[in-house]
């Protein structure tokens, strides 16, 4: 049986884009199983906030997670923030701030063959504290770190 150069590479694209969209359907798949947390952006306090993500289960400070925000932000509009952690088996990073009028900035799904690592830029109406909470392995690890507001950016 002779394979010509044309059908090789045809079946190996054909093959490829089967396995890429294999992935793309498990990662998809995985992700809209998991309903909006619509209840934890409408809280106006962070215990209730908290309580609406993570139920009655407290995190654990954790030396594993960095958060990486500046210690002073000029504007609050939009204040650069990355987390990132060596925990094993991490499925989700949250980011909460303690004196917004929401608390919950953002919460990242992070499936098991990505890197547990986020980078984005947030709103803080004032100083206080931004919590990064990590779920890892079904356990929560929290760090935190105050943020000098200058110039608030809600509202």
């Amino acid at each position: 049986m002779s394979l010509s150069r044309r059908k090789f590479i045809g079946s190996l694209l054909a093959g490829g884009v089967a396995a890429l969209a294999s992935h793309i359907v498990q990662a998809a798949g995985a992700y809209m199983h998991r309903p909006w947390p619509r209840h934890a952006f409408a809280a106006k306090q962070l215990a209730e906030t908290q309580t609406q993500l993570f139920g009655h289960d407290k995190p654990t400070e954790s030396a594993q997670i960095v958060l990486d925000i500046p210690d002073v932000a000029e504007d609050g509009a939009a204040v650069p923030v990355s987390v990132s952690t060596t925990l094993t088996g991490t499925e989700s990073i949250t980011l909460l701030a303690e004196k917004n009028p929401t608390p919950l900035l953002a919460e990242f799904l992070i499936g098991e063959r990505l890197e547990p690592f986020v980078s984005t830029r947030v709103k803080l109406a004032a100083t206080g504290v931004v919590i990064a909470v990590v779920r890892a392995e079904g356990r929560l690890y929290s760090t935190r770190k105050t943020v000098k507001v200058t110039v608030g950016g809600c509202g």
